[in-house]
Order: C-alpha cells, then structure tokens, then sequence
C-alpha cells in the first residue's frame, strides 16, 4: 500500500541530531521515525529539503524527503580528508619557544622519551573507545585499519581489567 502524502513542507536544515530511540530529530522538533532511515542521508545541514507527510491515526510523519537542489552541501569529509586539513592545520602552528611543562599525571619515561599514561588517562580511553565502538563510529574517524587495531586493544584492555 502505497503512503499518502497528505501536505508538503520545505525546510533548510540547521541541526540534526539521533535521539535514544534512534530516530532522526531536525532542526530540533521534526522527528524522522527510525523506521524511514533511508531518507537520514537527505539532512544535511545548509540542505533545502521538500518534505512529504503522511498521516496515521490523525498524525502526520515524515513518509518522504528530498534535496531540492538548493543549498546543496558537500558530502562529509573522507577521514583522508581530515588526515589531510589536519596535516595542513599542524603544519602552521608556529613551533613552541619554551619546552612545555610535564603534566602531573603522565611523567616522562626517561628510556624512550614517550609519556606514561596514568590509570586515570588509560581508562578514559578506553571509555572513549567503547564508545565509538558501539557508536559505529570507529573507522570512520580512525579508518579500517587502525579501527581493527584498536578494537584488539579494547578486547585486551576489557578482558585484563575483568580478569578474565
């Protein structure tokens, strides 16, 4: 059974964010239900959108969205991409004239010249890391192979804190 669409809307989209349900809120009260998730990738902020309700039970929803060609945006940036502004961005910072302090929490190991994380600053990182792990969101900040290395190292890190 094919969705009626009962009215039109066009949008420009300024915030998008996922709710604890998973579902799609823009620009802070038009909710995509979970269910339409084909149709996230059209809000893209700066996006001029067309959107197409339906109705269920004397309720509109979202049943149908597109891109009207204006306002168009760029698709997100490729993690080379990001390696690369990053690269760029660094390479611009003017070079510190003063040896910069040692933090309290990470003292210098002498022998290889590399810092000492605390338990404080380990288990921050691996919280950090769970979480981009069940966010799905591991290899698209750190790409595939990295991910694969510090999914391994999350293992290890999870099964030494729990003992198994």
């Amino acid at each position: 059974m094919e969705t009626k669409i009962v009215r039109y809307e066009t949008i420009i989209v300024t915030d998008v964010r996922e709710n604890s349900y998973g579902d799609l809120v823009v620009n802070g009260g038009i909710k995509v239900n979970k269910k339409r998730s084909n149709l996230f990738s059209v809000f893209q902020v700066g996006a001029e959108v067309k959107l197409g309700y339906g109705n269920y039970m004397d309720k509109d929803y979202v049943a149908t969205a597109e891109q009207t060609g204006k306002h168009i945006v760029k698709a997100d940036p490729t993690p080379d991409d990001l390696a690369k502004a990053y690269k760029e961005a660094v390479k611009e910072l003017p070079k510190p004239t003063q040896e910069a302090p040692q933090s309290k929490s990470s003292p210098v190991n002498p022998q290889s010249n590399t810092m000492t994380p605390s338990g404080q600053e380990i288990g921050m990182t691996t919280k950090e890391i769970g979480d981009m792990i069940r966010a799905n969101k591991l290899s698209v900040i750190f790409g595939e192979e990295t991910s694969k290395k510090l999914v391994e190292w999350y293992k290890n890190r999870i099964k030494s804190t729990t003992g198994s």
